[in-house]
């Protein structure tokens, strides 16, 4: 199809079953690769993760670029299966898309929440958007002022919230994937302490926005996370 219509991009996916690159038929150079990142680790960046799965996404990966150099990297930032359940990510997202632009890979998709609703869905967003304008922001300031903005005068229970969701992930040494049961995680990150310590960080944020509509109804949509898991 590709020498048909030479004059135009044919794009193709590289996803799952199809994700190991031919060693007989290389890619025309009007094909495009859309390389689809499944399974990778989400706690730890795909450099920097040791879980097997986000290690064959990069070996893939380099495998395609040897053979072109025409690749759109599909990643994801959501969980599909439990979207509203707390997926504490926010640390990979940098550096994952300076992974890909020191790959002088130049079209990039995060794939986040759709149609249902999910966590922290407006600040991923934000962010994202923002990094893939320019990868090297300094994100924490970034971060800090999507909070202020969005959750208003108790922003910083958010962020308390939202560093120890990090903080215990990290501890957890478990792989979390877009399709992780929240169950994995029920002595780990989701742990009885935890939980009431997540849910306390949140109702002292509620407190400071109990008299603006608007910030008291962002905040409830967050504990809904919280009363899922």
């Amino acid at each position: 199809i590709a020498r048909q219509f030479p004059n135009y991009i044919i794009s193709t996916l590289a996803y799952n079953q199809s994700s190991v690159p031919s060693k007989q038929t290389k890619p025309e150079k009007n094909v495009e690769i859309m390389f689809c990142l499944t399974y990778t680790d989400k706690i730890f960046s795909l450099e920097a993760s040791k879980q097997n799965t986000s290690v064959v996404n990069l070996n893939l990966l380099s495998q395609w670029q040897k053979q072109t150099s025409t690749i759109f990297v599909w990643d994801y930032i959501v969980n599909y299966n439990h979207s509203l359940a707390p997926f504490p990510n926010l640390q990979t997202l940098q550096p994952n898309i300076i992974c890909f632009k020191n790959r002088k890979i130049d079209a990039v998709f995060e794939e986040a929440i759709g149609t249902q609703k999910g966590e922290m869905s407006e600040l991923k967003s934000y962010l994202v958007a923002k990094l893939l304008w320019s990868p090297n922001i300094d994100i924490e300031s970034t971060t800090n002022d999507f909070l202020k903005n969005y959750y208003g005068p108790g922003w910083l229970q958010i962020k308390n919230y939202l560093n120890l969701l990090k903080s215990e992930a990290i501890k957890s040494n478990v792989l979390m994937n877009e399709y992780s049961n929240p169950l994995k995680f029920k002595e780990t990150i989701f742990s009885e302490k935890n939980i009431l310590q997540y849910k306390s960080f949140l109702d002292n944020a509620l407190k400071y926005g109990e008299n603006n509509t608007y910030i008291k109804n962002r905040i409830l949509q967050e504990s809904l996370s919280i009363d899922y898991v």
